[in-house]
């Protein structure tokens, strides 16, 4: 077995050149428990090698966001609500940068559409929701949770379809928060018993 000098300083583990990214630009990985032999074709790996490698590159491609998919910032999240209810437009208009108030603006425009029974305007409200929920960045993630699912009605036949439209990420996020108000509200009981 051929080891390279810097493979020896390393923990006594082969180096081995795996493809890193679509530019095919190559880095040196130690994989633990494999073999490093020089191959007849010359290629230097090992076919147990290369299947860890490729399984290890996927697992790293996978984790990181696709170049469609970046995560949803303040700015995105206006641009796509104005895009889907081009109606929220002029009410938003007054809120840019302030994902809180833009979100509030959204959730009057939903309770609006759950009052005069347009569901597929509330469907259509839940999947952006659900969207913003999946792929925003911390501070929308947080603007659909303490605004958005907070303000969404708590009781009555409203409340059980709005549940059932909900995607289960949806819902759960629902459940979390509205398990924290009562936590909340518990808890302020305890402390004033007036």
């Amino acid at each position: 077995m051929k080891r390279t000098a810097r493979t020896a300083r390393t923990n006594n583990l082969p180096a081995v050149r795996v493809p890193f990214a679509r530019n095919q630009l190559w880095r040196f990985a130690r994989l633990p428990g494999v073999a490093h032999a020089k191959l007849a074709n010359g290629t230097g790996y090992t076919e147990k090698a290369m299947r860890k490698l490729r399984k290890q590159h996927r697992a790293t491609r996978a984790s990181t966001p696709k170049v469609g998919q970046s995560e949803i910032d303040c700015r995105k999240f206006e641009k796509e609500l104005g895009t889907e209810f081009p109606e929220l437009q002029v009410e938003i208009k007054d809120w840019r940068g302030l994902e809180h108030l833009v979100m509030m603006e959204f959730v009057i425009f939903t309770e609006r559409a759950c009052r005069s029974q347009d569901w597929k305007t509330v469907e259509r409200c839940l999947r952006l929701a659900d969207r913003l929920l999946r792929n925003g960045d911390s501070k929308v993630k947080n603007a659909v949770y303490v605004t958005y699912l907070e303000s969404l009605p708590r009781k009555g036949k409203i409340r059980d379809r709005l549940r059932t439209m909900m995607t289960t990420d949806l819902q759960k996020g629902w459940d979390d928060i509205l398990e924290y108000l009562s936590k909340l509200l518990a808890r302020d009981v305890r402390s004033n018993p007036s």
